[in-house]
């Protein structure tokens, strides 16, 4: 299945239903610029930028969140790896990291 039929089905659903997106932690673009909302638009998609949201379903509050906003078993786990020296760590991979040109670390897809 193309990625096309899904978005028309997004489309097709949403005359009939509320569909929201929560970006996450994999998902810096749709989280960070207002842009990516306009364009799920399109497809009757909402995007909130926010971690969470609360809706209301059957006269009642429902809280949504993305599911990797808080990991503390990750976070832990990393964490005692890492041995206190998690930021250093991070400094060295960056640097030891071959360059990603711009152009190729900001494509849209069409």
């Amino acid at each position: 299945m193309n990625s096309y039929r899904v978005f028309e089905g997004f489309r097709k659903a949403g005359e009939k239903i509320k569909i929201t997106i929560l970006p996450g932690n994999h998902d810096h673009e749709v989280a960070c610029f207002a842009e990516f909302g306009e364009l799920f638009k399109v497809y009757n998609i909402n995007v909130e930028q926010t971690p969470s949201i609360v809706r209301k379903i059957g006269g009642k509050s429902l809280w949504i969140e993305h599911g990797n906003y808080l990991d503390e078993y990750a976070y832990r786990f990393n964490r005692s790896a890492m041995d206190g020296a998690i930021f250093d760590n991070l400094l060295t991979r960056a640097v030891r990291h071959s360059p990603v040109p711009y152009k190729y670390n900001h494509r849209l897809s069409a």
